[in-house]
């Protein structure tokens, strides 16, 4: 396999120098099936975007720092197959904030050649980015074992499918985290237009929503993902899924998962102006400060929120929210074996129409699953007026 070195290339190798025209001359001295691109362990400032065209693998160490506020560092073109960036730091000079562009950037597009198929990002770190990773029109991508520290606070940490449709993604083992003395960055991941998806033993730290499944517009959906065994500490919502102008989230399990948000909820499901359809949570830890606990709210007008199964949940921790809350316009909805500790029944909720089975346990006297608008009465159970449940 051809190994290059972008030193000889002109790279200074300094991270102060403008290196991107060397790294785009050695990369484009690799022949047409790619090769191994030598860091040399050394820190390399970038200005402009690093484009690659053919199967790169960058080794041995090494940095990249952003020179730019805007623009792709690295960036993927369409068609390239087996793409890999391992161990890399992608870091921003200090004299600068980032305000647009990804460190990686998967930027396939249907319009050219193709997608970008098999691209491997695992174990970098990235400091201080407006964005990380961004994957579009690619297949099977796998990001895994990264650590994103402090994306700023308009960004995110990884988007997967923002403008085109991506199949397979594999997202484990990230650690994303924003430091106590900065803004809290917008989302820690996001999943866009993508079908077949899984988000495994990923943790996010004080990011206003640790993860959100948001499909936009009637072209995109998000479709059999699963999320299982994250740590999401955040400060707004921990799980968000709220699609947009006619996207659609359908079959998406939510299970085994910390979920804690000091706000809103800590997982929150609302069709928006979108569909939703075979959501299941089950089996999390849902911890919230001033909101609620899990969250579904019903559509705007001609959407639809159908497929509701909450199951073995522990939902407790604020004094004035509910830990399960129905508040909209849900058909088929189970909602069992959940413990619900410290709701104080408030004020009920308007319009609650919903058709489905509630048999849950709170604290006794005291209302665990809120569908109090008189519509469902007989068919929800509250157990916490029968059996006195410790908090």
């Amino acid at each position: 396999m051809t190994v290059v070195s972008p030193i000889s290339y002109g790279a200074v190798g300094d991270g102060v120098a403008n290196d991107s025209a060397a790294f785009n001359s050695a990369i484009a001295a690799l022949p047409s099936g790619g090769g191994v691109v030598d860091m040399q362990g050394r820190p390399y400032g970038l200005l402009n975007s690093v484009n690659i065209d053919k199967p790169v693998r960058f080794i041995n160490g090494g940095k990249f720092i952003a020179l730019s506020a805007t623009g792709d560092l690295l960036k993927v073109g369409s068609g390239v197959e087996g793409f890999s960036c391992s161990e890399v730091t992608f870091d921003v000079s200090s004299a600068i904030a980032r305000t647009s562009g990804a460190a990686i950037n998967i930027a396939g597009d249907p319009n050219l050649l193709g997608a970008v198929i098999g691209p491997v990002i695992t174990n970098n770190i990235f400091r201080n980015q407006f964005l990380a990773i961004n994957v579009d029109y690619a297949q099977h991508p796998v990001i895994s074992g990264n650590t994103i520290f402090n994306t700023v606070r308009t960004g995110s940490g990884i988007v997967i499918g923002n403008q085109y449709y991506v199949h397979g993604a594999t997202l484990s083992g990230n650690h994303l985290q924003v430091s106590d003395d900065k803004d809290k960055a917008a989302v820690g991941i996001r999943i866009g237009w993508c079908d077949v998806y899984f988000i495994g033993f990923n943790s996010s730290v004080r990011h206003e929503i640790g993860v959100s499944i948001k499909p936009v517009g009637s072209s995109q959906y998000a479709g059999t993902g699963k999320l299982i065994g994250n740590n999401l500490d955040t400060s707004t919502i921990a799980v968000l899924v709220e699609p947009e102008n006619g996207g659609r989230v359908y079959t998406l399990l939510v299970d085994g998962n910390w979920l804690s948000a000091s706000t809103a909820a800590a997982a929150k499901i609302r069709s928006n102006s979108g569909i939703v359809r075979g959501i299941s949570i089950t089996n999390n830890e849902a911890k919230y400060g001033s909101g609620n606990g899990i969250v579904c709210e019903g559509p705007a007008s001609g959407t639809a929120f159908d497929g509701l199964f909450i199951r073995g949940n522990v939902a407790a921790s604020n004094p004035s929210g509910r830990g399960i809350d129905l508040s909209g316009v849900i058909t088929h909805v189970s909602s069992s074996n959940n413990y619900c500790g410290v709701e104080l029944n408030p004020a009920g909720i308007a319009d609650a129409n919903h058709t489905g089975y509630h048999v849950n346990v709170g604290v006794s006297g005291k209302s665990c699953c809120d569908d109090v608008a008189g519509n469902s009465v007989a068919q929800f159970q509250n157990l916490s007026s029968t059996f006195a449940v410790a908090a």
